[in-house]
């Protein structure tokens, strides 16, 4: 699972190929990062190289203190099932008020779903740019942080409990 950073030079990316990814929000020159797989190969084309300024794995980094505002990153390719498991998880975090801000990235289609039903606010579904990502001071990436769900597409969890 890749866990990216990109900047362009020219927005190229359409709307036809990532239809989940709002293309309109990406600047010129501005970090983005992001676990979407299929545009981590899309960029690594190399007809794509003069348009871009930056291409890099980054590494994860397990948190040492959890601080005021967290951002949850969670792995790619959810389903239906994965991403209402996670969204009631974050959502009982949210409401014991433990932290000033809290956010989720990479969620990927299923926005709509966190919006309207519940009621999450800092939601980036495929790319998150870097003056967002240094809103929050602790970064969470679930599979880094929680072991046993690494394995979460093979062998079920229990999401919420973890």
């Amino acid at each position: 699972m890749p866990f990216f950073s990109f900047s362009l030079k020219k927005n190229f990316l359409t709307s036809d190929c990532f239809p989940y990814i709002s293309i309109n929000n990406i600047e010129n020159n501005q970090t983005y990062f992001s676990k979407n797989t299929k545009l981590w190969k899309y960029l690594n084309k190399k007809k794509n190289i003069h348009l871009i300024n930056s291409l890099a794995f980054e590494p994860r980094k397990p948190i040492s203190t959890i601080e005021d505002s967290i951002l949850f990153c969670l792995p790619p390719s959810l389903g239906l099932g994965d991403i209402i498991e996670y969204a009631s998880s974050i959502n009982s975090i949210i409401h014991s008020k433990k932290f000033k801000k809290v956010g989720i990235a990479f969620i990927g289609k299923y926005e709509i779903i966190l919006k309207k039903y519940f009621k999450i606010k800092n939601i980036f579904p495929e790319i998150i740019n870097l003056n967002d990502l240094n809103e929050f001071k602790s970064i969470f990436h679930v599979t880094l942080e929680i072991k046993e769900l690494r394995m979460q597409k093979y062998v079920r969890q229990d999401i919420e409990k973890l």
